[in-house]
């Protein structure tokens, strides 16, 4: 390899593995864990897909959590379900949008306020 190409090599981890950039470290291990949790997700809804063991033990999990519901956590369990739910998480997003307002943080708002659409639609599909 030559010093050219080795100094754009090392520039080029330097600035994907710093943490004082915006788009360092973090845009890294990010893009890093969606990688990884796209193939996990990829191989397990496959599994699914095929019937194999994890769907029919994710099948038994289910029934033994139906047979063994009892109050009051079952309606602690929809409280934190509608909690969960689109106008909740609007509100509470909204919140957070104004907090890092408020801090100068304009990195985390602009980030905030592309996540949490993406997020909202994909409970509704």
């Amino acid at each position: 390899m030559s010093r050219i190409a080795y100094g754009k090599l090392m520039r080029f981890l330097a600035a994907r593995l710093s943490p004082g950039s915006e788009l360092g470290l973090h845009l890294t291990a990010g893009v890093l864990t969606l990688v990884a949790a796209v193939a996990v997700f990829g191989e397990i809804a496959d599994a699914v897909g095929e019937g194999d063991d994890i769907a029919r033990y994710d099948e038994r999990v289910s029934q033994w959590f139906y047979e063994h519901a009892f109050e009051p956590l079952t309606t602690i369990m929809f409280g934190v379900t509608h909690l969960h739910g689109i106008p909740a998480m609007s509100v509470l997003s909204a919140l957070l949008g104004l907090w890092f307002w408020r801090r100068h943080a304009p990195y985390w708002l602009l980030a905030t306020a592309i996540c949490v659409p993406g997020g909202c639609c994909s409970t509704c599909c």
